[in-house]
């Protein structure tokens, strides 16, 4: 009998891990793909503040193919900035994918608020260029102010800039 529970946990343990290898298995697919030639490096960046909104999930997509994903409210709302990507990529271009789901927080007498979900999509076309370094920060921000329409103000907008890779090398030990 104790030989059949063992065995029982054994194999409840390897359908775990497995599927947490699973989940994983298409970001690294995705970044195999990309290729070579230039670099992207793409950060994610929350402006958005925490009185009326709470980032909930974050999914980053590269020429279709997923790059980032999180959904952990705790830590995503309390991240400020984060690298979600940074590798090689072939040259050309390129298109970068966004969505983000904040979650509405009761404010004063709008309890209502907290039940609301807000998904903003975005895309952004960039070229990679062969020994250059394409920066990409992604800003999620609020845009309007309290007069605006709560579902208008949840946005996301885009800071880009391309250096020579040489200026951007890391130092070998």
């Amino acid at each position: 009998m104790k030989a059949l529970n063992w065995f029982l946990n054994l194999a409840i343990l390897g359908l775990f891990i497995g599927v947490a290898a699973a989940k994983q298995a298409p970001v690294a697919e995705a970044r195999a793909r990309l290729g070579t030639g230039g670099r992207a490096v793409v950060n994610h960046v929350n402006e958005m503040g925490d009185e009326v909104f709470k980032l909930i999930s974050v999914e980053y997509l590269v020429d279709a193919q997923p790059i980032f994903q999180k959904a952990d409210p705790g830590e995503l709302a309390a991240l400020k900035e984060i690298e979600v990507f940074n590798d090689n990529i072939g040259p050309g271009t390129h298109k970068l994918s966004v969505q983000m789901v904040y979650q509405g927080r009761p404010v004063w007498i709008f309890s209502y608020v907290e039940g609301y979900k807000f998904k903003v999509s975005s895309s952004y076309d960039f070229t990679a260029e062969q020994g250059k370094t394409v920066n990409v920060r992604v800003v999620g921000f609020d845009k309007g102010g309290w007069l605006s329409k709560l579902e208008d103000r949840p946005a996301i907008k885009y800071d880009f800039a391309v250096e020579d890779q040489s200026s951007t090398a890391t130092p070998s030990s």
